[in-house]
């Protein structure tokens, strides 16, 4: 009963794990399911959506262990996401124990993410390069680079002073402080084209993993998560262009 335990545990926090950094339902279902094979567990139920998961494991005949986790919120980590799968493949091919996997699970969940200048230069360098494939001149991007560093220097300083705040709210000011900045350098004469400036500057707040992850469990048949993240990516789009029109008016 005790390693019973000790697997929910590990098949919980892999399934949880990868519903925070943005895995599709498909994924984190086949995930659990190719866990608890593994571990020869003879019946696995579950039942998954964007905020939360249902794991139920019956081994034998007295011996069942269900849990319900709770995940309040998703940011998507690309690299913690891998090591997620990775771990999974590896569980599978070098018949890893419970313990040893879940010791290793705790090193991805505790890992420190990207430094804060990385975030930084990656929103610049990404707002620049779609400013420039939306046709924006030379200096378009450099408005659009500029935009897309002080942006994310901002949601930095939220983060670092932990300050809640609505996230409707918070894509609504980002549109705004990005148009407002756009704004000024057009005037001044750094950019050629104020809409492709901006364009390019409001990229790094698109949710472009939620919405596709919103058709593919649409697709997969998990209709309900996928129009919640569907519904969440359309939130974010329209705090944006709300933002945006804002700051063109003012």
């Amino acid at each position: 009963m005790q390693e019973l335990r000790k697997l929910q545990k590990l098949i919980i926090g892999m399934g949880e794990a990868l519903l925070c950094y943005g895995a599709e339902i498909s994924r984190v279902e086949e995930t659990i399911q190719r866990v608890a094979d593994h571990y020869q567990v003879e019946e696995v139920e579950m039942y998954v959506i964007t905020n939360g998961l249902f794991v139920n494991l019956h081994q034998q005949e007295d011996h069942t262990s269900t849990r319900l986790k709770y995940v309040p919120s998703i940011s998507v980590n690309m690299k913690k996401l891998c090591d997620i799968n990775e771990l999974s493949r590896r569980i599978e091919q070098e018949n890893l124990s419970i313990d040893t996997a879940l010791a290793r699970l705790q090193e991805i969940q505790e890992a420190k993410n990207e430094p804060a200048w990385e975030l930084v230069l990656s929103s610049g360098v990404g707002a620049a390069a779609f400013g420039y494939l939306f046709g924006g001149s030379l200096w378009d991007c450099l408005a659009a680079f500029v935009c897309g560093v002080i942006l994310q220097l901002f949601f930095c300083f939220l983060d670092a002073k932990q300050v809640n705040i609505s996230k409707v709210l918070l894509d609504i000011i980002g549109g705004l402080l990005v148009t407002v900045i756009c704004v000024v350098l057009n005037r001044i004469g750094v950019s050629d084209h104020l809409d492709l400036a901006i364009a390019g500057a409001i990229i790094p707040m698109i949710p472009g993993v939620a919405f596709t992850n919103g058709i593919r469990d649409i697709v997969d048949g998990d209709y309900l998560s996928g129009c919640v993240r569907l519904l969440d990516a359309i939130l974010v789009f329209c705090s944006i262009a709300i933002g945006v029109g804002l700051g063109l008016k003012l």
